[in-house]
């Protein structure tokens, strides 16, 4: 995919961030079976998705788009098993965000919602809430 950005420049901008603001939650999206992806590349952003650790993610097939260069792309590897990757890959992002969820068991954090075309009252707003299991 045509990325602004390497992984190493990924990984910096969200240590950035954590420090900047601790208990900062990230998300993120992930296209698996991207035509010319490998083994290789899958493997890199398993890495790169437990190095991150990130509290909410989703992941996709690569669905081809008419018009664009990589719909005509050919698979490097045809026997490979996208839907199984995909499956690895969620499986893991939902246990990472198991894993932050649980340690927040018991903690008071500061929340706020946006409720459309409803006003909430002032004393309502910001109001800190325990997390319970």
């Amino acid at each position: 995919m045509k990325r602004g950005y390497t992984a190493l420049e990924y990984r910096s901008i969200a240590r950035r961030l954590k420090q900047a603001r601790a208990g900062i939650s990230l998300s993120s999206d992930f296209i698996v079976g991207f035509p010319g992806e490998t083994d290789g590349d899958f493997e890199a952003t398993l890495k790169l998705a437990g190095d991150i650790g990130f509290d909410a993610s989703f992941s996709f097939l690569y669905s081809p788009r008419p018009g664009t260069a990589r719909r005509r792309a050919a698979r490097p590897d045809p026997a490979r098993c996208e839907a199984a990757a995909a499956q690895r890959l969620q499986a893991q992002l939902e246990a990472q965000s198991r894993s932050i969820s649980e340690r927040m068991v018991g903690r008071s954090s500061v929340c706020s919602s946006k409720v459309p075309r409803r006003r909430i009252p002032t004393s309502s707003r910001a109001a800190p809430a325990t997390i319970m299991s």
